[in-house]
């Protein structure tokens, strides 16, 4: 609940995932996030609020639950924090530098068993063996070229694809984009906007395999 000292101001005690809600509202078409060029209006990220919560709901996510997030500053943070808390949940927020060990410690010490991190080879790494060791019930997993623009997506995979992640076949790790599609179940395919070079016919994501799966 977010709430001021009365003598600044009578400010109404309202949750803080309403203020957002409020800001959707009133500011519909105002840029919300800008990431690397990359900008989210309000009602977008209303949107896109909404459908994560009801995700998390449906893996489990209730007043009380511990969710933890530890990621770098992309819109996924911003995304998935109002949308834990408008599910109910609480936010435990874990330092994308922190290393394997460390991250045990806090996600036993909060209770928190549902987590949301990137594809980036540095961080999934560090939770691949805690969701295999059942650390962890479920890994929410954001796609660091769907979070650019094409440009830069194009330029992204061209000199870092490597720096990516292959997920596995793990109903336990859930891509961002299945989340509010359903937990545990795959999305449909989308179709990627067709670019001007063919050198930037690149996949929304790296293919697991040689054979591209849907």
């Amino acid at each position: 609940m977010l709430q001021f000292d009365s003598r600044h101001g009578s400010i109404p005690a309202v949750p803080v995932h309403a203020l957002l809600e409020r800001a959707v509202a009133q500011w519909p078409q105002i840029t919300a996030l800008d990431f690397l060029g990359k900008r989210t209006s309000y009602a977008e990220l209303g949107r896109l609020v909404a459908r994560a919560a009801a995700g998390f709901q449906r893996l489990g996510v209730e007043k009380g639950t511990r969710v933890a997030l530890c990621l770098p500053n992309t819109p996924y943070y911003v995304i998935c924090y109002f949308a834990i808390l408008q599910a109910g949940g609480i936010v435990v927020n874990l330092s994308p530098l922190y290393v394997e060990r460390e991250l045990r410690h806090f996600l036993k010490d909060s209770g928190a068993r549902i987590a949301v991190t990137l594809d980036v080879a540095e961080l999934y790494n560090k939770f691949a063996p805690i969701v295999a060791d059942g650390g962890l019930d479920h890994l929410i997993v954001g796609s660091m070229l769907e979070s650019l623009d094409v440009v830069k997506r194009c330029g992204f995979w061209l000199t870092r694809r490597k720096s990516l992640a292959r997920l596995p076949a793990d109903a336990r790790v859930v891509r961002f984009a299945e989340l509010g599609a359903g937990a545990g179940r795959r999305a449909r395919c989308r179709a990627i906007p067709r670019p001007t070079s063919r050198c930037c016919n690149i996949p929304a994501a790296p293919p697991a395999s040689r054979k591209r799966r849907c």
